[in-house]
Formats: structure tokens, sequence, C-alpha cells
């Protein structure tokens, strides 16, 4: 890790390049910890950049859910990297894949019309 940074130590813009993979790297272990069981199956931690973390949802249910956790979220992911940089926000990108690989907990199509009465 040492001769990337000596090699990328000239150029700042390549500096801030190597602490946001860093950064990522250090949250992507701790990623169970900072969002805990349940959200750790509906979110999927991609990388951070500058001072946001793009995170993948399995849903756009999760994807609404997730605006009202975003601050308790933003200050556990701080406090994990504890550097000068802040992530200030979440960028939230809804993975169709994740939602079709998951089995639903709903009704069926089928079924689904003779439920709302018609």
């Amino acid at each position: 890790m040492f001769e990337i940074m000596s090699a990328f130590k000239e150029s700042k813009m390549n500096k801030n390049l190597i602490d946001s993979l860093i950064s990522s790297q250090k949250i992507k272990e701790k990623w169970k910890v900072i969002v805990g069981a349940v959200l750790f199956k509906e979110l999927q931690f991609q990388y951070i950049l500058h001072d946001y973390c793009e995170v993948m949802v399995s849903s756009s249910t999760w994807f609404s859910e997730i605006k009202f956790y975003e601050k308790q979220i933003l200050s556990k992911l701080n406090y994990e990297l504890k550097s000068r940089r802040k992530v200030k926000r979440l960028q939230l990108v809804v993975n169709p894949k994740l939602e079709k690989e998951k089995k639903r907990t709903f009704a069926k199509k089928r079924n689904y019309d003779n439920m709302i009465g018609r």
C-alpha cells in the first residue's frame, strides 16, 4: 500500500483518489457493524468518493426508508473513518438485480386481482 502512495504522492488529485480507496476499504470491512444485520441484507456498500458514499439498495421501498436513517449512517461512517474528510451524504442507487434475486413475500400476481376486489 505504501508503494502506491509513494508513486502518487506528487499529485493532489491522485492522493485524494488513494485516500478515497483506503476509506472505502475500511468501510467495506465494517459495513455490517455500521448498518446492522437487517439493513446489511438490503444495502450494498459501493465506494466513498470525495464527500459522498454510494450505496445500492434492493428496492425503491428501501430507497425511501433509508432517507430516515441517513444521518445515523453518516455519523457511524464518519466515526469509523476517523479522518478530517467527512462523508456528508449518501448517494442511493436502486439495483434492480438485487430486487429480482430476492424472494417476494407478498401475493403473486395471479392472486392479486382477488385481493383488491376485482
